[in-house]
């Protein structure tokens, strides 16, 4: 056997492959840029903004006014909805699920890895700064349900929302949860498992439920 003539038609059908996914996605009206590599069984919906030498992973369902800018990384079984915009050579994990309320937004820098099984979630507004680190299961929400009410259930109460901010450079320990209102100021380290429910400051370790800081970085 030929062993490079079959490399080689191999390499054919997956460009042809490819193309034809790029076309068909262009044909619903969705922008996309140059060397964009789409998986199998993806689901993106119009007015979905694709940049250059994007990765989108099986499975991927993307909907509503979401921008991947250039060399994003999205893995398999990924789902986007709302208003989403993530910056240039970021890269999302896989079962991870960005969402936002429609009044909501929801921005990722640049380089910002959001690791396998994260939840993002606006109701108002979420700002992941450049260069963070969220390693698996992080949880971040900007919103929660009134409960002082005995008379109904929280489910059927009014949600409320407050912006939440994560600075340049933080890296977010395993199954992190980040609540509403909190800003995480530059240069954080937040262990495992912690909870953070107010104001972090630049360059802080911190840790617990809820977490405290216990020292700085040198």
């Amino acid at each position: 056997m030929n062993y490079h003539l079959f490399a080689s038609i191999a390499s054919v059908g997956t460009t042809i492959q490819q193309s034809f996914r790029r076309s068909a996605l262009k044909l619903r009206g969705i922008k996309i840029g140059q060397g964009v590599i789409i998986g199998s069984n993806v689901k993106i919906c119009k007015g979905v903004i694709i940049g250059p030498r994007v990765k989108i992973g099986d499975r991927v369902s993307i909907s509503g006014n979401v921008i991947l800018n250039s060399k994003v990384v999205i893995e398999k079984d990924v789902e986007i909805v709302g208003n989403v915009e993530i910056g240039a050579e970021s890269n999302i994990g896989p079962y991870s699920f960005i969402s936002t309320m429609p009044a909501g937004r929801l921005k990722i820098g640049k380089r910002v890895i959001v690791n396998t099984f994260n939840i993002l979630g606006a109701g108002n507004s979420v700002t992941i700064e450049d260069d963070c680190i969220f390693a698996a299961f992080v949880h971040i929400t900007d919103s929660s349900h009134q409960f002082e009410s005995i008379s109904s259930s929280p489910r059927h109460d009014p949600a409320y929302s407050e912006p939440v901010t994560v600075g340049e450079g933080c890296w977010l320990g395993s199954s992190v949860k980040v609540l509403k209102g909190v800003t995480i100021h530059n240069g954080c380290i937040i262990g495992a498992s912690a909870v953070v429910t107010h104001d972090l400051p630049s360059f802080s370790i911190s840790a617990g439920i809820p977490a405290r800081v216990i020292r700085y970085r040198k």
